[in-house]
């Protein structure tokens, strides 16, 4: 994930600007104006950016806070079980073809279901297609 697109990740999640300050040292009046519609983010200080992108990080790496958090919770739930289910009851046969398959999918299950980016990107990929479909 690019560095802008953590940054406003920050800036749209369910945390006042006080909690981001507290945690950033980004000023809460800085704040308040990068979550307006109009402000520009190429001239934020590289300081700022970095400091934003880094909680994002760190918050990632301890399980971030979504603004849709239950959403993409329940996305994920969803999407090991699938994962899972394909895996088990994959209708691969016994040749050395079908369990390197086998060994493919397993690795995709384990692989995915811990990465968190991966899972980020797959449920914005889920709610755009959600989305439109309704």
């Amino acid at each position: 994930m690019e560095t802008i697109e953590k940054i406003k990740s920050v800036l749209r999640s369910d945390l006042s600007a006080y909690e981001i300050e507290k945690k950033t040292g980004v000023t809460r009046p800085s704040i308040i104006n990068m979550r307006k519609d109009t402000y520009d983010f190429s001239k934020m200080s590289f300081q700022t950016g970095e400091k934003l992108a880094a909680f994002y990080d760190q918050e990632r790496d301890a399980t971030l806070v979504l603004k849709d958090q239950g959403g993409f919770l329940t996305f994920s739930s969803s999407l090991d079980r699938v994962l899972k289910n394909l895996v088990k009851n994959s209708s691969l046969g016994q040749s050395s073809e079908d369990k390197a398959m086998q060994e493919v999918l397993n690795k995709i299950v384990d692989n995915v279901l811990k990465d968190s980016y991966s899972l980020e990107d797959l449920y914005e990929l889920y709610k755009e297609y959600y989305n439109r479909n309704k």
